[in-house]
C-alpha cells in the first residue's frame, strides 16, 4: 500500500440552510473519507530554515579552507548541499536541519527516498525555492512527483513527502495495519 492511497474517515461540521429558534445557523456533522496525505500540515518555513541550517556550515567550511570569491563559495555550498542532502535523506530520511525541526522525507511507501529521487527533489527545491508556487517548474515537479501536499491540485501524483514526527508515526501505523 502507498501513502497516496491511504484514506481516513474525518468528521466535518458544515452549515445547513436552517436556523434554530435563536437565529443561529444549524450545523450538521458529516463523515467523509479523505486522503491521508491531504491532511499533512504545511511546513514551508521549517523546510526553508532546515535548508539554511544545512547550508551555513558548508559555507563556513568552504570559506575557511578556500581563498576564492564569496559568490563561488556560496554556489559551491549549494551544490554540496544538494548532494550531501540527497545522500543524507536517502540513508537516514533527513538532514541535520530536518532533524532539528523533526521533519522526515519519505517516499510513497513510507521509506527513505531513493538517491535519485532525493537528488531531483533537492535540485528542484533550490531552483524554485518554493515548489508549490513556482509556475516555471510545475511541469518538472509533476513529472518527477516532487510536489508537497500544500494546496496543490496535483496531490495524487506526489511520490515524496516531507512529514513531521507525528505524521510519520501515523503513516507507519496505517501502512502496517493496511498490509497485514
Amino acid at each position: 500500500m502507498k501513502i497516496s492511497e491511504l484514506k481516513e474517515i474525518k468528521t466535518i461540521r458544515r452549515p445547513t440552510k436552517e436556523f434554530d429558534e435563536k437565529g443561529n445557523r444549524v450545523f450538521e456533522e458529516v463523515q467523509v473519507e479523505v486522503n491521508i496525505a491531504a491532511t499533512f500540515k504545511e511546513k514551508n518555513w521549517q523546510r526553508y530554515f532546515a535548508k539554511l541550517i544545512d547550508l551555513f556550515p558548508l559555507i563556513i567550511v568552504l570559506y575557511l579552507f578556500f581563498e576564492i570569491h564569496f559568490f563561488l563559495i556560496f554556489c559551491s555550498a549549494i551544490i554540496l548541499n544538494i548532494i550531501l542532502g540527497a545522500i543524507s535523506e536517502s540513508i537516514w530520511g533527513r538532514t541535520i536541519g530536518k532533524k532539528i525541526f523533526n521533519l522526515r522525507v519519505v517516499n510513497d511507501f513510507g521509506k527513505n527516498p531513493a538517491l535519485h529521487q532525493s537528488l531531483i527533489r533537492n535540485f528542484l527545491f533550490i531552483l524554485t525555492f518554493d515548489g508549490s508556487t513556482s509556475i516555471l517548474f510545475r511541469k518538472l515537479l509533476d513529472k518527477y512527483g516532487i510536489f508537497s501536499f500544500v494546496a496543490s491540485p496535483n496531490n495524487s501524483k506526489a511520490r515524496i513527502f516531507v512529514v513531521d514526527k507525528e505524521e510519520y508515526e501515523k503513516i507507519k501505523k496505517l501502512l502496517v495495519t493496511r498490509t497485514d
